[in-house]
């Protein structure tokens, strides 16, 4: 999701408990959570679970390949967001998605997150919400997030992910589809170059 994480990837995904909560009405009131504390916040081991791969760019600020990737619904503490009034953001989110549910597109800019930028420029959506001891869960619907290839573990699934999830309404050149690899090619060539002077 962010730079400094590694992501775990699975192509085969199925509804986690969470998911399967926010899929509810959210028009109750948060209750107690049943939550496993491996299931919330940044995940332990640091590795995002992944679920779909949508596209493919060369990014210049990391100087390698990155895709745009689905990550899986999860449950965080407003702490975790590292910024003043979290908590009120993350109420008015979730006030909004009970209002006026907003799909989530991938393809479209609005719910794609750059490969910087802080945690909450990540958030498509919060689902719900439940209370775990004290504190405020929230199940957050995440943004397709451009991620740099050396942040993904296992990249095996992705090349299977890129064709499933094509974007269908895109019609690309065969110039352009082509030039991926051309582009990457070049822009290696040119720091060889950089890096001789």
């Amino acid at each position: 999701m962010l730079d400094h994480f590694t992501t775990a990837a699975h192509f085969d995904h199925t509804a986690s408990d969470g998911e399967e909560e926010g899929q509810r009405s959210a028009t109750s009131a948060p209750r107690t959570s049943s939550v496993s504390l491996e299931d919330i916040g940044f995940p332990p081991d640091g590795l995002w679970d992944h679920n779909a791969a949508y596209e493919q760019r060369f990014c210049y600020d990391h100087g390698e390949s990155e895709y745009l990737l689905g990550t899986d619904n999860r449950w965080m503490l407003s702490t975790d967001f590292e910024i003043r009034d979290a908590e009120v953001i993350l109420e008015a989110m979730l006030e909004k998605h009970k209002d006026d549910p907003s799909p989530l597109e991938p393809h479209t800019r609005r719910c794609q997150a750059e490969c910087h930028g802080n945690l909450l420029s990540h958030v498509h959506s919060v689902i719900d919400s439940r209370k775990h001891g004290d504190l405020n869960l929230y199940l957050i619907e995440w943004k397709a997030c451009w991620t740099p290839e050396g942040n993904i573990g296992n990249k095996t699934w992705i090349g299977a992910s890129l064709k499933v999830n094509k974007n269908v309404s895109c019609r690309r050149s065969t110039r352009v589809e082509n030039g991926f690899e051309d582009r990457k090619r070049r822009f290696e060539n040119m720091m060889l170059v950089v890096n001789i002077k």
